[in-house]
C-alpha cells in the first residue's frame, strides 16, 4: 500500500504502477461514460482500475458504485473528501473502515500530505452525525496503535455512551492531560465509571478521579486491580471510606495496603470489613494473629451477659480487668460507642465528663490531643478522636511526631487543659505493654 503516498500527492494524478497501459485507461473512462451499470461497477470493485477512474466514480449516481468505491484500496484518498460527505451511511462506513486498515502504512511518514488527509477526514468522519458511523469508528480505533490523537480525543468527548465508552476504557493514546480534561467536562456519569475501568491510570490521573467521583464510581476504581494507588492516596482513601462505607471492603482487598494502613481502616471499619482483612493470606502471621485479635476483642466489646448493665458499669468493668486503655477506647470508637468513649477519657482523665464533651464540642484540635495526652493515651488515638467526635476539618488536624509521639509542647497543653478548667496534675499513664500495643 505504500503507492498512496505517491498517488495524487502532487495534484496531478500520477500512478505509481507504471505498468498500467494508455489503452486500458481509455478503455475504462469510455465504460463510465456510458450508462451500462454492471461494467461499471466492476470497474468500482476492481483493484486493478486506474485511481483516476475510481475517483470519478466516487461521485457516481449509483449506490453501489460509491460503496464499492469507498472499499477499494485503490481508490486514491483524495476522493475521501467526496465520499466523507456521501448522503449513504454505508459509503461513510465503508470509508472509515478502510481509513482505519490503511493508517500502519501511512503512518510511516506522518509528515506527508496523504496522512494528513487522512487524518482530517478520519476527524470529520468522529463527527458524522450518525451513531453508528462515529461508534463502529471508535470501535476499529479503541486499541489501534495508530489511532490519530486527535481523532481519539474528539471521539472521547462523544455524549454517546456507545462511541466514546471504549475509547476512555481501553485507548493508550489519551494523555493524562485529555483524561483529566474529559472527565472534568463530561456530561454523563458513565464517561467517569469508564475511566476508572482503565488498564494505565497515571497516579496523577488516578488522584484527579477520586476528587470527581461520587462514591458508587469510587468503588469500581478501587475494585481496578490493573492500576496501582500510592501509600499516600490510599491514606487519603481511607479517609474518605469514613463517609462512603462502601469503599471500606474494597481498600480492604488492595493489594497495596499496608498493615499501618490497615490498622487506620480497623479502626472504623464495619465488623464484614474487618472480617476480610481478618481472612487476607498475603499478610504475615504476625499481622494477621493480630487484625484476628482485634476481631475478636471487638466481637466481645459489642457483646454483653447483662442487657441491663449500664454504661458506668460498663466503665467500672473495664476499669477493674485493667483494660479501660487506648485499645478499648479504640473499639468503642469502631463501635460508635461515642458514650462510653467520652465517659472512658473522663474516668483516665480524673475530670467530669461535660468537661470532655465541651472539650469536643470546641473542635479544637490542640484542645483534643492535650486531654488525650492527660489521659495517658496513645497519639494515634488522639489522631482518630480529632477525626470523628471531634469532626476537626483535615486542614486543622494535629498529627504524630515520628509516628507515635505527641507534637505540642507541655506547656501549651497544660494550658489549653486549664482554659477548660482543668486543674492539671501529673498525666496519667498506661501500662506499657497497652501503650505497645496501641502504637503499633
Amino acid at each position: 500500500m505504500r503507492f498512496f503516498k505517491n498517488l495524487f500527492s502532487s495534484g496531478k494524478g500520477k500512478s505509481k504502477n507504471k505498468s498500467k497501459s494508455k489503452k486500458r485507461y481509455e478503455k475504462e473512462k469510455k465504460i463510465v461514460a456510458t450508462n451500462n451499470l454492471d461494467k461499471k461497477r466492476k470497474i468500482a470493485a476492481s483493484s486493478k482500475s486506474h485511481p483516476e477512474i475510481l475517483y470519478y466514480l466516487a461521485a457516481d449516481k449509483d449506490i453501489e458504485i460509491r460503496r464499492s468505491v469507498a472499499r477499494n484500496d485503490k481508490t486514491p484518498l483524495q476522493a475521501s473528501d467526496v465520499l466523507v460527505r456521501d448522503k449513504d451511511q454505508d459509503v461513510r462506513l465503508l470509508l472509515a473502515e478502510r481509513l482505519v486498515r490503511l493508517l500502519p502504512d501511512l503512518a510511516e511518514d506522518m509528515q506527508s500530505q496523504l496522512y494528513a488527509f487522512a487524518v482530517k477526514t478520519l476527524g470529520t468522519l468522529a463527527r458524522d452525525e450518525v451513531d453508528r458511523i462515529r461508534g463502529a469508528l471508535s470501535s476499529a480505533l479503541k486499541d489501534h496503535a495508530f489511532a490519530p490523537p486527535s481523532v481519539i480525543k474528539q471521539l472521547a468527548k462523544d455524549v454517546e455512551k456507545e462511541v466514546s465508552e471504549p475509547i476512555l476504557r481501553h485507548c493508550t493514546k489519551l494523555s493524562d492531560e485529555d483524561l483529566i480534561e474529559i472527565i472534568s467536562h463530561h456530561p454523563a456519569d458513565w464517561a467517569i465509571e469508564a475511566v476508572s475501568k482503565r488498564r494505565n491510570l497515571s497516579e496523577t490521573a488516578t488522584e484527579k478521579l477520586l476528587d470527581t467521583v461520587d462514591e458508587k464510581q469510587g468503588r469500581v476504581l478501587l475494585e481496578n486491580n490493573k492500576i496501582s494507588f500510592s501509600h499516600s492516596l490510599l491514606e487519603e482513601i481511607i479517609e474518605k471510606s469514613r463517609a462512603y462505607l462502601s469503599w471500606q471492603e474494597p481498600v480492604a482487598l488492595r493489594p497495596e495496603l499496608s498493615y499501618d494502613l490497615a490498622q487506620q481502616l480497623v479502626g472504623f471499619a464495619q465488623d464484614a470489613v474487618i472480617n476480610v482483612l481478618a481472612n487476607r493470606k498475603d499478610f504475615d502471621q504476625q499481622t494477621s494473629a493480630e487484625i484476628a485479635a482485634m476481631v475478636r476483642r471487638r466481637s466481645e466489646f459489642a457483646a454483653t451477659d447483662n442487657p441491663f448493665e449500664t454504661l458506668e458499669q460498663k466503665i467500672n468493668r473495664y476499669a477493674a480487668d485493667g483494660k479501660l486503655n487506648t485499645i478499648t477506647i479504640m473499639d468503642a470508637l469502631a463501635w460508635q460507642e461515642e458514650g462510653f468513649v467520652k465517659l472512658a477519657i473522663a474516668r483516665l482523665a480524673g475530670v467530669h465528663q461535660l468537661i470532655v464533651e465541651k472539650i469536643f464540642a470546641s473542635q479544637s484540635a490542640k484542645s483534643i490531643v492535650s486531654l488525650c495526652w492527660y489521659a495517658g493515651l496513645s497519639m494515634r488515638l488522639a489522631v482518630e478522636l480529632q477525626k470523628s467526635m471531634g469532626r476537626v476539618p483535615v486542614s486543622g488536624l494535629i498529627y504524630a511526631k515520628s509516628g507515635i509521639d505527641y507534637p505540642l509542647p507541655e506547656a501549651d497543653m497544660i494550658w489549653q487543659l486549664e482554659f477548660f478548667g482543668i486543674e492539671v496534675k501529673p498525666p496519667a499513664t498506661e501500662s506499657p505493654s497497652s501503650q505497645n500495643a496501641a502504637k503499633s
